[in-house]
């Protein structure tokens, strides 16, 4: 399957004044609390393998920016057990890492085997999704560890609603910052440096 969707997140400090918006302005979708564990390859942020809510295996890649807008697409979507077609598009974006077969038997096989050619994140996630002709909205709190931080997004199969979008709320001085991006960035849900004590 392939699924190609215009994306922006971003990351305030508190999601008040954007919820009393997006109540407004778009209609309810649907609330969820989900785990999420990526499973990131060091090096690259425009790949996210994650295991969904601990049934499904997704792999989405990053395929074009746009100004301020990242094109993802979804190459996989699959529950357990995954055939070997959904293992071998796993491996083609694992940077040549080539899980063996048996590892698509389960969850836990899945992430067991990907422990040792990645970085893992589990994310715990309550999220509040709005939809308004396509235009799908999500306010999310998102923890990985001790960490916990505020998620707006957009996403569309086209540009312009999310352009518009972000001009009518303001959000053009926000970085685009996908969750690879987020989990690798101390200041958001990645881990603190450590410092260096000197005697």
């Amino acid at each position: 399957m392939t699924d190609q969707r215009w994306e922006f997140r971003c990351w305030p400090r508190t999601l008040l004044g954007y919820d009393r918006d997006l109540r407004a302005k778009y209609a309810f979708a649907g609330a969820e609390t989900r785990t999420d564990r990526y499973f990131l390859v060091p090096g690259r942020r425009n790949v996210m393998p994650k295991l969904r809510g601990g049934e499904r295996l997704e792999v989405k890649v990053q395929r074009r920016v746009r100004r301020s807008l990242q094109l993802w697409e979804m190459v996989l979507s699959a529950g357990f057990p995954l055939h070997k077609e959904d293992m071998a598009i796993l491996s083609l974006h694992l940077s040549g890492q080539v899980p063996s077969l048996s590892a698509g038997a389960s969850p836990q096989a899945v992430s067991a085997e990907l422990a040792y050619a990645t970085e893992v994140f589990d994310v715990q996630k309550q999220r509040i999704l709005y939809d308004r002709a396509g235009l799908t909205a999500e306010l999310c709190i998102a923890a990985s560890g001790a960490r916990w931080a505020c998620s707006l997004a957009f996403e569309c199969e086209e540009a312009g609603p999310v352009v518009a979008e972000l001009e009518r709320i303001g959000l053009q001085g926000f970085p685009n910052l996908s969750y690879a991006d987020a989990l690798q960035d101390p200041d958001i849900l990645g881990q603190p440096a450590a410092r260096s004590w000197r005697g």
